[in-house]
């Protein structure tokens, strides 16, 4: 979200860490992710490295904190069915209108 704000001039310089802070300030539920672990190729051979990723916003949570079902724009909600399109981003020149959360639950 931070990266998409700050390529439409919002919020210039600020870090993953301030939004997040900026985001908890506004009254937004950010959930820290499950962390996982990945088979990882090293010099040594083969390791399990834990991954986690950043801080996220549910779409629940979301709705909840807002009073109201958030229109999100579909590439912030991928659909993760199996064999689904992949995600089309703003770097490829297509920016997807925006979509009631609901709808994109429905899917």
């Amino acid at each position: 979200m931070l990266v998409e704000l700050q390529q439409m001039g919002a919020l210039p310089g600020m870090d993953r860490k301030g939004f997040v802070e900026l985001l908890k300030k506004a009254g937004i539920t950010v959930r820290d992710q499950m962390s996982f672990k990945v088979l990882e190729e090293t010099p040594e051979g083969p390791k399990w490295k834990k991954k986690t990723p950043p801080p996220g916003i549910h779409v629940d949570d979301l709705a909840q904190d807002l009073g109201r079902t958030p229109v999100l724009p579909p590439h912030l909600v991928p659909d993760l069915t199996p064999g689904a399109p992949p995600v089309v981003g703003l770097d490829s020149g297509r920016v997807p209108g925006l979509i009631p959360a609901a709808r994109m639950a429905e899917k």
